[in-house]
């Protein structure tokens, strides 16, 4: 391992393989000097402690197409995974936020896409983990096979530990084969009218594969992911024109035209919020989320933008992200939205917002029920503190 310094006397730790790093982290301990764990490397003026990154990590373990399971290095970008599972048509019904997430990063987060409430999510078609404690103390939980816990699941509970718990080197999935002949409608707004399509399409419980919607220029662009044989696409087409009474424009996928190639698989599956702004440019993000029914009915999608931002909303699921290139009016609009949320009984994620006003109001608002007994296991698992997240200070 070949430790890069930085600016600012803080050291970029690029471990060769889990052995390294297990060897780091048992040094960390005797000497009690933190560390993160990180997907991205920051810029030089954003470190602010000694960080270790996997994404040297990038191994495919196993792969068995006719049992349905996949094994992987923790480092190896999701869009690497999904092009592996789709050579062999199988797919991952879990998309990632930022193409180049690695698949530790979107477990570390239990972050979802938008076929979370269609076919599941992370925690959904885990089946194995291995990770190491703070003490460099290598765990296999779970295994290989899709039947194979008994007993409390620890795999599970790690997910979502946003690396406070332990770090993750290895996890294993059960995969699906991939949608027959996807297709997609799409429709562009003017306003947010498009919701009682949705709320009677999610009503009438029709098979969808995924559905999105993006707020971008003061207009609506809306997604509806549907598959089968040419048959059964004819009946979800009528339905779908009759329940949004207007035209929708139907392309298969990959062959989607401008301005609906936001919605292509490849930005769908490996990156959705990606198209819409660069990371290096994305000043505020923040990530809300509500009860579907609350979504479709309550919430003022029309008035959560300004001019300039980007929304990108999951109806069904009730989640959105905002997105602004400038932090300038982000104390403003942060307040609007707690506020919001704060009647409508919603829950915000600060991801990405100016140092002060995550001083002010933390990272989550408000606090996870959850939030509690991970505090809890954080003190069991990691009483020394050595992997240091955001989440649990």
């Amino acid at each position: 391992m070949s430790p890069s310094s930085s600016p600012g006397a803080f050291t970029v730790f690029q471990p060769g393989n889990p052995d390294e790093a297990a060897a780091l982290l048992a040094d960390r301990t005797r000497t009690g000097q933190p560390l993160a764990v990180v997907d991205r490397i920051p810029e030089p003026g954003e470190l602010r402690r000694d960080v270790l990154s996997v994404r040297q990590w990038r191994n495919q373990r196993f792969f068995h197409p006719a049992d349905m399971v996949v094994g992987v290095d923790s480092g190896l970008p999701m869009a690497e995974l999904h092009r592996l599972l789709a050579e062999q048509g199988m797919r991952l019904p879990v998309g990632c936020w930022f193409a180049g997430d690695s698949v530790g990063a979107v477990a570390a987060a239990n972050r979802f896409g938008p076929e979370r409430l269609m076919r599941g999510g992370l925690r959904d078609s885990l089946i194995g983990m291995e990770y190491l404690t703070p003490t460099g103390e290598c765990v296999r939980v779970g295994g290989k096979v899709v039947k194979n816990v008994t007993g409390y699941d620890l795999g599970r509970m790690m997910l979502g530990n946003r690396g406070g718990l332990c770090l993750m080197t290895g996890l294993n999935f059960k995969v699906m084969p991939a949608p027959v002949q996807p297709h997609g409608l799409f429709l562009s707004a003017p306003d947010s009218s498009w919701r009682a399509g949705v709320a009677a399409a999610h009503a009438a419980r029709l098979p969808l594969d995924w559905l999105q919607a993006v707020w971008r220029d003061g207009g609506w662009l809306v997604g509806i992911g549907i598959s089968g044989n040419a048959a059964r696409r004819e009946r979800l087409v009528t339905e779908l024109r009759s329940m949004f009474g207007q035209p929708l424009t139907l392309f298969a996928d990959g062959r989607e035209e401008a301005p609906f190639d936001v919605f292509a698989p490849e930005h769908r599956l490996c990156g959705f919020l990606s198209p819409h702004i660069p990371l290096s440019r994305l000043g505020l993000h923040v990530h809300g989320l509500f009860p579907t029914r609350t979504f479709l009915e309550s919430v003022d999608l029309d008035g959560l933008a300004t001019p300039g931002d980007i929304l990108v909303v999951h109806p069904i699921g009730g989640d959105f992200h905002l997105l602004a290139p400038s932090d300038s009016a982000a104390e403003r609009q942060v307040s609007q939205l707690r506020d919001r949320f704060s009647e409508e009984r919603g829950s915000l994620v600060f991801e990405k917002v100016p140092t002060a006003l995550r001083e002010r109001w933390g990272r989550v608002d408000p606090l996870p029920p959850e939030r509690i007994l991970m505090k809890r296991l954080k003190r069991q698992l990691d009483p020394a503190g050595i992997l240091v997240s955001s989440f649990f200070d």
